[in-house]
């Protein structure tokens, strides 16, 4: 009796962490899509797309003229985005800055038409029904 028991236990933790993993993956799976679409738009240059789309905190840097007039500089200096590729992910349950959430953030390798390389951070939250949204971007020239 007492081995069927552990046995039943065993199984209903392994059910429980096989749950808590499909649920994180398919989190970083909604997330990298998110991403992905967003640097999609600023690709082809749609601010106002990609301004509307982002998380209120990176929307709410700037108005989306100012958004417009850094998207329309940066295909200026560094030209269309030739390619790019997912590097590195990192998931955390909790950001340094309040209030409290959990949040992705992707590397990508990009380089553009204008001879480029750079690194892209991209870091994800969930919005709103919680719906994964751009909250911060960086790029650096390698």
């Amino acid at each position: 009796m007492l081995k069927a028991s552990l046995i039943a236990a065993l199984a209903l933790v392994l059910v429980c962490l096989s749950g808590a993993a499909l649920a994180a993956d398919t989190g970083e799976r909604a997330a990298v899509a998110a991403a992905q679409q967003w640097l999609a738009l600023v690709d082809r240059g749609d601010a106002a797309a990609s301004h509307a789309t982002a998380h209120p905190r990176l929307a709410g840097m700037f108005t989306p003229e100012l958004w417009q007039a850094r998207i329309g500089q940066m295909r200026r200096d560094l030209g269309a985005t030739v390619s790019r590729r997912l590097r590195a992910r990192e998931f955390s349950g909790e950001l340094k800055t309040p209030p409290p959430q959990q949040y992705f953030r992707f590397t990508f390798e990009a380089r553009m038409s204008k001879g480029v390389d750079m690194e892209e951070v991209v870091t994800c939250l969930q919005g709103a029904g919680g719906q994964w949204r751009v909250a911060d971007y960086f790029a650096h020239f390698k």
